[in-house]
């Protein structure tokens, strides 16, 4: 078997969603517990923590149908890669948001990119 070969087995397959699976769970999960310091933080009142918290899956949750067709389109792989870079980048961004709409706008984002 080539070493490419490998890269395609199912154990490969299977950790790459997994590991996409762990990074949604970590972001839903994390803002979360974050809620209090990112209220004293941007002095965001109960509703913008609200959609701080929420943005994210309400865009994840939009998109899962039309992204699921693109995946088919263009390619299951080459999504799921694009989709982590953009999360990855929209959660650094968000990391430096200054303001709560800011972070509302990086925290969609990310929902969209993990779509």
């Amino acid at each position: 078997m080539s070493s490419s070969g490998r890269l395609h087995s199912p154990h490969f397959v299977l950790a790459g969603c997994c590991l996409s699976l762990v990074l949604v769970m970590a972001s839903v999960t994390s803002v979360n517990l974050a809620l209090e310091g990112i209220a004293l933080d941007l002095r965001a009142a109960g509703s913008d923590l609200t959609w701080i918290a929420d943005s994210y899956t309400v865009a994840l949750a939009a998109l899962v149908l039309p992204f699921g067709a693109l995946g088919d389109d263009k390619g299951r792989k080459k999504c799921l890669i694009i989709g982590t870079v953009v999360f990855g980048i929209a959660a650094a961004v968000a990391a430096t948001a200054s303001s709560v709409g800011f972070l509302i706008a990086c925290r969609a984002l990310m929902g969209v990119a993990r779509r």
